[in-house]
């Protein structure tokens, strides 16, 4: 196997370059827009992604401890035909399609002869991946996506997929873990995440964050399966870089939502778009959501507070809003308007919204050229983001305001306390502080990690971020203040 020689794109000009190109609205580098629809599916179509029926119930929280460790980084091994490594990236770079390809799997040892592989996101694969427009480098840290029975082979531990991020963005390697941690605190539902070393035939790429997926087995561990609860409409916003996401109203047409034109390259349909029961008639009408965002955007303002709330789980959504605002993360639905999903629960009839891709989490996605620090709390907003109705309208209720003020002085008080966090960086420090320094695509020079780490105040922060520490020791004093 060649390896092309590493390219000067890791450098700090090009986070920088891709930072301010991210300020400006780049495509979505969360889960693709393919991902769940039957022909990414395997045998199965329904949208947990296998053809074998469940059999008993199944500890979900357990399973996803063994896949997604906290306690060590693990081990993972991809052995892919010959060739077919350099077929899937070539693809790439020459037509902007992401093919599944058949592979060998290895999770610290434990094997799987037939999973499939493909690459993920858009940002993360031009600027993380070595030169987009120059010799592709079979050794650079290509983003990945893991689909353990596209090809009709077992789940792994009855898990259909893992995501595998390279971080380009985070200099720390933590913040999709820590944002992980503090949302899950707050009750909202979160994918887990942990670390992989990765090696693809037999060359060792480098530390990985591993992301749990969000899907039908995600919905089983965190709804239970009583009443039908893991059985619902599960949506996945897919920006274009327009209104797709915004959740306001188009019309009663369900096509006005979701479409597959004008999408992002590498990305087959755009805009809400159904992840699970896509071959029900009953269900894959998409008129759950046509009637929610009827409810939302329609309903009279003194209606509104009752209405929504037979609708819409409106408390796990202020839970998150203010996680949001005290982390100011603005690559979500408040700032960037994407990296999010809405469930529609069987068991209760309400849309819960889930947050995704939290890597930009901890001020490291800018809004305006506005200071992380000190954005103010009133509301979850990026001033840039327009007209958002889920927030505009639940926040202009009082006593949803309230509740959501009370719920960012709680993460603010108990959660973004510099004992806790700084104890979070040090156990996530202990697992890859030394592996970053054998890693042949962490970005030089390696003492950018320690800086990403402390509380230093960084000049250079729109290249690098804010430092952890230095964000966690001034936002939380802001957000407190603003309650004396």
């Amino acid at each position: 196997m060649t390896l092309w020689p590493m390219t000067s794109l890791r450098g700090g000009a090009v986070i920088l370059s891709l930072l301010l190109t991210a300020a400006c609205g780049v495509a979505d580098d969360g889960d693709d827009g393919v991902e769940g629809t039957p022909s990414d599916a395997g045998p199965d179509v329904t949208g947990d992604g296998g053809g074998v029926p469940e059999p008993d119930a199944t500890d979900w929280n357990a399973t996803f401890e063994d896949a997604l460790p906290d306690d060590h980084v693990v081990e993972v091994e991809l052995d892919l035909a010959d060739g077919d490594w350099q077929a899937m990236l070539q693809e790439w770079n020459s037509s902007r399609t992401k093919s599944y390809y058949p592979s060998a799997f290895a999770h610290d040892g434990e094997t799987l002869a037939n999973i499939g592989v493909r690459l993920k996101g858009y940002s993360s694969l031009l600027f993380g991946a070595g030169d987009p427009f120059g010799p592709i480098d079979l050794g650079a840290k290509w983003p990945l996506k893991l689909n353990f029975n596209k090809f009709g082979g077992e789940r792994f531990h009855r898990i259909d997929r893992l995501n595998l991020g390279n971080n380009v963005f985070d200099a720390s390697y933590m913040r999709e873990r820590l944002g992980s941690r503090v949302f899950a605190a707050m009750g909202v539902p979160v994918a887990r995440a942990a670390y992989a070393n990765v090696t693809v035939d037999d060359v060792y790429l480098g530390v990985y964050t591993m992301n749990q997926q969000v899907d039908s087995r995600f919905l089983r561990q965190h709804f239970g399966e009583e009443n039908n609860a893991h059985k619902g409409n599960l949506y996945k916003c897919v920006p274009n870089e327009s209104d797709t996401c915004t959740l306001g109203w188009k019309g009663g047409d369900p096509s006005t939502y979701h479409h597959a034109h004008s999408c992002n390259e590498g990305y087959e349909e755009c805009g809400i778009v159904l992840k699970t029961n896509q071959d029900d008639p009953l269900q894959n009408d998409y008129s759950d959501l046509v009637q929610f965002l009827d409810v939302l955007n329609n309903t009279a303002d003194q209606n509104f507070a009752d209405a929504i709330e037979q609708i819409f789980d409106v408390d796990s959504f202020l839970r998150l809003a203010a996680t949001n605002t005290v982390l100011s993360s603005f690559d979500s639905y408040f700032g960037r308007v994407n990296n999010f999903y809405l469930y529609h629960r069987p068991d209760t009839e309400k849309f819960v919204m889930i947050p995704w891709d939290l890597n930009m989490t901890y001020g490291l996605y800018g809004c305006g050229g506005q200071s992380m620090i000190r954005f103010p709390i009133e509301s979850p907003k990026c001033g840039d983001a327009g007209g958002l109705p889920l927030a505009d309208r639940i926040l202009a209720v009082p006593q949803f305001h309230d509740s959501y003020m009370e719920y960012v002085r709680e993460v603010a008080e108990l959660h973004l306390t510099e004992a806790k966090q700084q104890s979070w960086i040090n156990e996530f420090d202990g697992l890859i502080g030394t592996l970053l320094g054998n890693d042949p695509n962490y970005p030089n020079p390696l003492s950018r990690y320690r800086d990403s780490l402390s509380d230093v105040r960084n000049p250079q922060s729109l290249q690098d971020g804010y430092n952890l520490m230095d964000f966690v020791k001034r936002r939380r004093a802001f957000v407190l203040s603003q309650f004396q």
